[in-house]
């Protein structure tokens, strides 16, 4: 109903919107889960290694959230940029 009275630049402005959220949730999805696997298996490497169960693990998916927070803010700024 509503889409049908929309011009045609704010058609194509909420297609774009929808194309854009697919894409970003894609691209936290799989950053996320990768960077939080790779830390685990090195805090994972590091604990069998010095024999410090669980603090290697631990203290790196700590540091892994801050690192995933920069790593996404910087492609969501891309994807939403004005510049597409």
């Amino acid at each position: 109903m509503i889409i049908s009275r929309m011009k045609k630049t704010d058609k194509e402005y909420l297609e774009n919107f929808k194309r854009n959220r697919i894409k970003a949730f894609g691209s936290i999805a799989g950053i996320t889960f990768g960077v939080v696997i790779i830390f685990f298996l090195i805090g994972y490497y590091i604990d069998t290694t010095f024999n410090t169960k669980p603090y290697g693990i631990i203290i790196l998916l700590v540091v892994s959230f801050p690192i995933v927070q920069v790593i996404l803010y910087r492609i969501l700024k891309k994807i939403y940029s004005d510049k597409n």
